[in-house]
């Protein structure tokens, strides 16, 4: 009797670790094609945008020192590279993120400062007035966008992993990717402006 209690106990505790390893793979299995499906359509996103050619549109117009000018004044095209980043002035931690690019434009990107270009994506221009606002005491010029303009035009993605990218004298993506959140893609930035500065 003792014998057999003992058999079906052991049978159930097989049973509960079959089942619990049955879970555990399908848990893993189904992350893993998550992360899989994920690879991929990121590395298709890249693929099609690798060599585009970005549009600053002219409508857009440049904030600086409390004065708006039209962008043309500061003749974009003429630059041998620039770095592009659009931000959401309605998300707050990619304003803050502002905090990030005055830094490193005074540190790793100081000699490509007057090369990198904000647009910031903004629907009412008072918002910058607000002197609570990062917008408001941003040392460096900025576009302003107030239709979205850059992402239509362009036919640039939602994921903002893809609003900030590397751009050469014909305006054509080189690389993507925010540098002040990745020193492996600030060294690629760093490498790859060097090699276009060697070609001047």
């Amino acid at each position: 009797m003792l014998t057999s209690i003992l058999k079906i106990c052991k049978m159930k505790k097989f049973k509960i670790y079959f089942i619990s390893l049955l879970i555990i793979i399908f848990i893993t299995s189904c992350d893993y094609f998550t992360k899989k499906k994920a690879f991929i359509s990121t590395k298709q996103k890249i693929s099609k945008l690798y060599n585009k050619k970005i549009i600053i549109p002219d409508s857009l117009q440049v904030l600086l020192n409390d004065s708006i000018h039209p962008n043309s004044k500061y003749k974009l095209d003429t630059l041998k590279y620039k770095i592009i980043t659009r931000i959401n002035a309605n998300c707050f931690s990619c304003v803050k993120n502002l905090e990030r690019w005055t830094y490193y434009m005074n540190n790793d990107f100081e000699a490509s400062k007057n090369n990198i270009i904000f647009i910031i994506y903004i629907e009412e221009f008072n918002f910058i007035n607000d002197s609570t606002s990062l917008l408001n005491v941003f040392p460096f010029p900025f576009l302003l966008d107030k239709y979205d303009l850059f992402l239509q035009e362009n036919g640039l993605p939602e994921d903002k992993r893809f609003h900030t990218m590397l751009l050469n004298n014909q305006n054509r993506v080189i690389l993507f990717g925010d540098p002040t959140f990745s020193s492996e893609i600030r060294k690629l930035y760093i490498k790859q402006i060097e090699k276009i500065k060697v070609k001047q």
